[in-house]
Parts: structure tokens; sequence; C-alpha cells
């Protein structure tokens, strides 16, 4: 398995309220953009139906959907009904899941590395990522952005989960997201 997360959110773990990311980061949207290119990107419905039309299904990346909801289709998206379906689907290729709650928390036994933007702002919300003082994920790299246009500071952190051995390629990564 190849499964990752990567995910925004505030100092109280909120990523979301009615259905909206309560911030405005482009560098965070850029660089979401430049790790997951090219890759898979698992979401839930709600998740789905989120993202602005003109970006449906996010270009450049297999979409798949996770639903109860047998009759849900849309063009482009590939949609599994259960964990053990989307495992199946997305087999070893890398993999990244891209939200909401209640799918962060299905995968993250599941994750060997999470993305995390931690925005230094406290907001209200509906929407939460999991603590992960139950989960043992160290941190293998740290960066700071605080970039005029984003609306608040944020630091991305990538944690490998300790079960998983993959090595984690700083170099590689900087590349990824335009950072010397």
């Amino acid at each position: 398995m190849n499964i990752n997360i990567i995910v925004a959110h505030s100092r109280e773990n909120v990523i979301g309220v009615n259905n909206t990311i309560p911030w405005k980061l482009p560098s965070d949207l850029r660089n979401f953009k430049n790790i997951t290119s090219g890759k898979i990107v698992v979401m839930g419905r709600k998740t789905f139906e989120s993202i602005p039309d003109k970006f449906k299904p996010l270009p450049e990346r297999r979409n798949v959907v996770l639903t109860r909801n047998r009759d849900w289709k849309y063009d482009g998206v590939e949609v599994v009904h259960t964990i053990q379906e989307a495992i199946k689907l997305v087999d070893d290729d890398e993999t990244f899941v891209i939200g909401g709650e209640a799918v962060y928390k299905t995968f993250l036994p599941f994750s060997t590395y999470l993305y995390i933007s931690y925005v230094d702002v406290s907001v209200e919300g509906d929407a939460y990522f999991p603590a992960l003082k139950e989960y043992s994920f160290p941190c293998v790299f740290s960066h700071n952005f605080n970039e005029k246009k984003d609306e608040f500071p944020y630091c991305l952190k990538v944690h490998k989960h300790m079960h998983f051995s993959n090595i984690f390629d700083e170099t590689h990564f900087k590349n990824t997201i335009n950072i010397v």
C-alpha cells in the first residue's frame, strides 16, 4: 500500500465549515496541486461536491470517490463504496486521501505519510481532522509559509507512520513544492 493523507487544519484541527475550507491559502493550494498531480486522490462524496465545478474532476489526477450512495456517479470519477474497495482499486499506486473527516479517520491507520498544513488560526468549524496523539507519526519534514496572498501563515509538516519502513526523500519533496 502507498496511501498518504494530505490536509490543512486550524489550531483546533478544524478542516471545514459548511462544506467549505475556512481560509484562503493560495500557496497551500499550489502545494496540494504539486504534491497530488499525477497521483490518485481518494475523497468522500461531500468533499468531491465541495470542489468548484471548473475543477471537477480534479485535473491531472485519478479521482476516486468513496460513498455509501450506490446510485452516485460522475463522469471521470471512479466510485467505491467501502474502504476495502478503495484499497483494492488503488493497489500500490501512490495515493492521497484528501477528505473529508470520516474518510480521514478511516484511512489514517493505513497511511504511510501525512502531509499536514498547520494553519495558524482559530476558527469555528463542523469538520475536524483526528488528533494524532493516539497514533505514532513522527515529523520528518517541516517548512513555514507566510506568503502575501495567504490569509494566514502555516507550517507544512510531513509525518511518517512509525510502522512503515519507507524512506522520505526530502530533496525530491522540496523540488515538488518548489522550495530550496
